[in-house]
């Protein structure tokens, strides 16, 4: 994954490790923005998978 800066924020980008994901079998590398007041998240872009944001749905 090339992702540099958060797409939401522009802050940098860091791992946050492994994480189970529904429907894959193995673990997916997970991507977040370092900024504490973003909650931006990706996982594996190599994957054929579609992530939906549901933060805002949680409100």
């Amino acid at each position: 994954m090339d992702i540099r800066n958060c797409p939401e924020c522009g802050e940098d980008t860091m791992s946050a490790g492994l994480a189970s994901w529904p429907g894959i079998d193995a673990p997916v590398e997970v991507t977040r923005c370092a900024s504490d007041e973003c909650d931006w998240v990706t996982i594996d872009d190599e994957l054929e998978v579609v992530v939906a944001r549901q933060h805002s749905l949680a409100a």
